[in-house]
């Protein structure tokens, strides 16, 4: 298990997109610490699975993780299918983990938030 480093990658005024990349099975994203900051949260998942399931993931000590939950309350923990979904719930930090997959899971998770401006 690896703990995969997060990388902001689009800054604008209002919306940002960090990218967790090269996440194979057991390996967990390094939290962001930002993501309360945006009135809306987007994650998108892409790469190969091969049988992984990608859990969204929300801590306010940094220690204790669960899965968060999308706007109809659906857990976020058994994504196993390239999709985007929306996050729900505003923890302090934020990380995705994968569970399961094989020799060829590389998975890249995107997550796109939009500040409220006022």
């Amino acid at each position: 298990m690896a703990t995969r480093p997060i990388e902001r990658v689009i800054q604008e005024s209002a919306y940002q997109v960090f990218r967790w990349s090269g996440l194979a099975a057991g390996d967990v994203g390094e939290p962001l610490n930002q993501g309360y900051q945006f009135a809306e949260r987007t994650i998108q998942v892409l790469g190969t699975l091969d049988g992984a399931t990608v859990a969204i993931e929300g801590s306010f000590d940094g220690v204790t993780w669960a899965p968060l939950s999308d706007p109809q309350g659906n857990a976020l923990s058994g994504i196993n299918s390239l999709r985007i979904e929306a996050v729900q719930d505003v923890p302090r930090l934020l990380r995705p983990a994968l569970t399961g997959g094989g020799a060829s899971t590389s998975v890249t998770v995107y997550l796109g938030g939009r500040r409220t401006i006022r």
